[in-house]
């Protein structure tokens, strides 16, 4: 009950609380000088990969703990459940998951080249058979059409570049075994985002590139007190360490919306395309099963 009461309190005032993080780090600036400390360059590599590693290590730990805070979140948990309910509520029907995704999959390209050739005003079934096989098409490109009418050549070159478009389109095919596991773009309803591991290798590498920067300023310069009190390090030290804590709250804020927005939606779209084939398995029974096989199988019965 304390966790999660201090986890709402951490999620409702992240911002307040970096806020007040930065506002800290600014005025303990105003007791210490920046300079160069002069150091040779084996005791600033030194003294950077020191800094690299703690700071590394501070924003990794903090963005895992994103992840981990991310993973209790309550609407998380429910959208998990669900999407393990809908998978044994379809398993019934589950060898028909396979065919219903590859039809899926064919109506979705159908569908996104039908829009890209509308941007020309090109119709679907002058380029391609209802199988999606590409038809032969000669376009009237020739010199004597450039010369003689610029405009008619100009838009013919572009009907050409829209229908290659449409040919050449990529997009994210679905399959029994994705969508019945856990882990959108607009355009593609069958995209289900980032898994984590995919967002924890892309955040790896930005940690990594601002940490090495992060290093090479902390081990060249350093920090005296004006006064020439003898706690400029304390302070120095103390101030890198709170610029990694800032980083590395906000990878944990960035992780913990990264599950409960992204990766949370991608497993909702499985949801409703599971729910799909179960509708679909309902009013398309399956044929010619024996009565046996029948009331095992659920709806997938005749």
């Amino acid at each position: 009950m304390m966790d999660e009461k201090i986890r709402d309190f951490i999620h409702k005032y992240i911002g307040y609380l970096i806020v007040a993080l930065v506002s800290a780090v600014y005025i303990c600036t105003a007791f210490i000088t920046i300079q160069a400390t002069g150091k040779s360059p084996g005791k600033i590599i030194a003294d950077g990969a020191i800094a690299f590693l703690l700071g590394f290590f501070i924003t990794s730990m903090l963005d895992v703990q994103g992840i981990m805070n991310g993973e209790r979140d309550e609407r998380y948990i429910a959208t998990l459940n669900l999407h393990r309910e809908t998978v044994e509520k379809i398993s019934p029907c589950i060898d028909r998951l396979d065919e219903w995704c590859s039809e899926k999959n064919k109506e979705n390209l159908k569908t996104q080249r039908i829009r890209i050739l509308a941007t020309e005003g090109l119709k679907y079934s002058d380029f391609f058979t209802d199988e999606g096989n590409a038809k032969e098409y000669k376009f009237k490109l020739n010199k004597s059409d450039k010369k003689s009418n610029k405009q008619l050549y100009k838009q013919e070159r572009r009907r050409r570049a829209c229908y290659l478009k449409a040919l050449r389109v990529k997009l994210k095919a679905i399959s029994a075994g994705e969508l019945t596991s856990e882990g959108c773009k607009v355009e593609n309803p069958y995209y289900f985002g980032r898994t984590k591991e995919q967002y924890e290798r892309q955040g790896g590498i930005k940690n990594l590139v601002s940490k090495l920067g992060t290093a090479l300023i902390f081990g060249y310069y350093g920090a005296q007190i004006i006064q020439g009190a003898n706690y400029a390090n304390v302070v120095w030290y103390g101030l890198q360490v709170a610029s990694f804590v800032l980083v590395g709250s906000i990878s944990m804020y960035n992780s913990y919306m990264f599950i409960t927005g992204e990766y949370r939606g991608g497993i909702v779209k499985k949801i409703h395309s599971l729910e799909m084939f179960d509708n679909y398995t309902k009013t398309h029974p399956q044929e010619n099963v024996k009565e046996s096989e029948g009331k095992e199988n659920g709806n997938c019965k005749e």
